[in-house]
């Protein structure tokens, strides 16, 4: 009998000796998980192809930070009623080829040399135009400054007092 248990725990043992972490979770925000494959992704699109270890650890926890951060403004801004359409980002990727004096297929060969590709650059303008119309419309109106050079960094600083609000709302973890 013994002999047989052995003979049955023996596979089970050499699969857990051979066990490969995939993934794991890295934070989690209200009941939202953030894994460390998300983490990587978004890190890899901060930092140029190649760079050194420590330019990749602060990429690392920004790119940590701003998952968070899409998260609670997502959610936020999906209960406010914002949406952003493929349209609106086909037009915002037009502009900002247009601004940069490129053809959209230039631009979107630009990004993907910096590591880029079209999906994932399409679902970074979207998360930016979400968090544009989310700030816009959650921003103190009555502060809002009257000259335009004043509107970015009233924004920027809405921004931030936003999130704080929205951060004290909710459990956030983040694991080692």
């Amino acid at each position: 009998m013994r002999n047989l248990l052995a003979a049955l725990l023996l596979p089970v043992t050499a699969l857990a000796a051979d066990a490969v972490l995939i993934d794991r979770i890295v934070a989690v925000v209200d009941l939202h998980a953030i894994t460390r494959h998300e983490v990587e992704t978004r890190a890899r699109e901060l930092v140029p192809p190649g760079s050194d270890a420590a330019k990749l650890a602060r990429a690392r926890e920004a790119a940590l930070t701003a998952l968070i951060e899409d998260h609670l403004i997502a959610e936020d801004a999906e209960k406010a009623g914002v949406t952003v359409e493929a349209e609106d980002v086909d037009r915002a990727l037009q502009a900002i080829a247009k601004r940069n004096h490129l053809s959209l297929e230039q631009l979107l060969a630009e990004a993907k040399q910096d590591g880029l590709e079209k999906d994932a650059y399409r679902a970074a303008v979207r998360r930016q135009l979400v968090e544009l119309k989310w700030v816009r419309l959650r921003a103190s109106q009555t502060k809002q400054p009257k000259e335009p050079a004043e509107y970015a960094g009233f924004m920027a600083k809405e921004r931030a007092r936003l999130l704080a609000e929205l951060k004290a709302g909710v459990a956030i973890e983040v694991r080692p």
